[in-house]
């Protein structure tokens, strides 16, 4: 399942206001009033009654507002992202930051000599904690005419055009821990807005 709640869809939607996204409508979620064991769900999830995440049970609310707010969100994806808009819940926000907190991978990670083992110069155990694979991320870049004149870049449009060059390819690697497949992201550029 995709999991989100009200504060993140509250962020989002003013983010959107921000940049001028068009097109973009999460409706009404200022009064989204979620009890806490209580998740909505897509009208299309085709989900027991109770939903288990984790450790804990949630009592489904399937209503067309989280089916809407699925939509909008799988046309702010890519097709490389894999969000199944039918696998969308919205949780209460404090049920949201338990999940953060408590559901995220934590992988042991030990370094191996150059025997492969972990005497001598190895071990050195050590704990990391991942997002899920399937994870949604967004971000906002900004850009207006740099203030000093620089060599590449005399105005916005080429400032966009700079860093849409360095992200030109659909995929990206962020982070650390290339060689062992984590960091790699699917990317999707919204139309640029505004004039500055």
């Amino acid at each position: 399942m995709w999991v989100t709640c009200p504060m993140v869809l509250e962020r989002l939607k003013r983010d959107c206001m921000i940049t001028k996204l068009k097109g973009i409508d999460l409706g009404n979620i200022d009064n989204i009033s979620i009890d806490k064991g209580t998740v909505w769900a897509t009208k299309k999830a085709d989900l027991q009654p109770t939903l288990v995440l984790e450790e804990l049970a949630f009592q489904i609310n399937d209503n067309q507002q989280t089916s809407n707010i699925a939509k909008t969100i799988k046309s702010l994806t890519n097709d490389n992202s894999g969000f199944d808009e039918n696998r969308l819940v919205i949780l209460n926000d404090d049920d949201f930051k338990y999940l953060v907190k408590y559901a995220t991978q934590v992988s042991a990670r030990i370094k191996l000599n150059e025997d492969k083992t972990t005497t001598g110069n190895g071990g050195n155990l050590w704990y990391e904690e991942t997002l899920p694979p399937e994870t949604l991320l967004y971000a906002i870049t900004l850009y207006h005419k740099p203030r000093h004149s620089m060599e590449r870049m005399n105005n916005a449009h080429e400032v966009a055009n700079s860093f849409q060059d360095i992200i030109a390819d659909e995929f990206i690697q962020i982070g650390g821990n290339e060689t062992v497949g984590q960091g790699w992201c699917s990317i999707k550029m919204m139309p640029e807005q505004g004039d500055s």
